[in-house]
């Protein structure tokens, strides 16, 4: 790798192809924050997920999922929906790395396809349901984000949009592992153990 992970120019969706057509779209930003009464980020991902017929592609610099936003994302795939994860080989922070890779042997037991962005420190906060849903802001996939921060994503429901996104996710997975269950599982124990040990403090990382 090699990457000075703090130095890395955060990464923007790829624009060149031409700006999505956004005439006909429906947008709404969205807020949340630890004085909501439902948890309205929460509450958006899970309803796209557990909606979701043929993909449910995730980006994201911190993978700590509650229980509920993982077994949803696990359904999914189950169920044959199309479903992608990909966060950093390393974040900035070794901590949230392991607590993050923990997950990644029982998303592949469902099903789900894991990747690790090799480039550097991913920053891209995307979630793309099917052909028409979109949203990116400044929402992590992880436990403080969703209830302990204030954030706000904007919510696109334009297949324009849906495609140039798409067309970014693809280009980072160009440059990204696939993880292979086998491959995974090689790992070293010390490593193993790390993860575990930091997987049970996700909730208050």
């Amino acid at each position: 790798m090699g990457h000075d992970l703090l130095c890395d120019p955060v990464k923007a969706p790829d624009f060149r192809g031409g700006a999505p057509d956004v005439e006909d779209a429906t947008l709404q930003v969205l807020a949340s924050g630890p004085n909501d009464r439902w948890g309205n980020m929460t509450l958006l991902f899970y309803k796209a997920i557990s909606t979701a017929r043929r993909r449910v592609w995730l980006q994201t610099p911190y993978f700590l999922p509650s229980e509920g936003l993982l077994k949803a994302l696990e359904s999914a795939a189950l169920a044959g929906v199309d479903v992608r994860v990909m966060m950093p080989r390393r974040s900035d922070s070794r901590v949230l790395t392991f607590a993050s890779h923990s997950y990644v042997e029982e998303c592949l037991l469902a099903g789900i396809k894991v990747y690790l962005y090799d480039a550097g420190m991913l920053h891209a906060k995307v979630l793309i349901v099917d052909d028409d849903f979109s949203t990116l802001g400044s929402t992590n996939f992880d436990f403080r984000s969703l209830e302990h921060n204030f954030e706000e994503n904007l919510v696109m429901y334009a297949p324009g949009a849906n495609r140039v996104l798409a067309r970014s996710f693809e280009a980072d997975a160009a440059e990204s592992t696939r993880l292979r269950l086998a491959d995974w599982n090689r790992r070293e124990r010390s490593r193993r153990v790390q993860e575990s040990v930091y997987r049970l403090l996700s909730p208050i990382l």
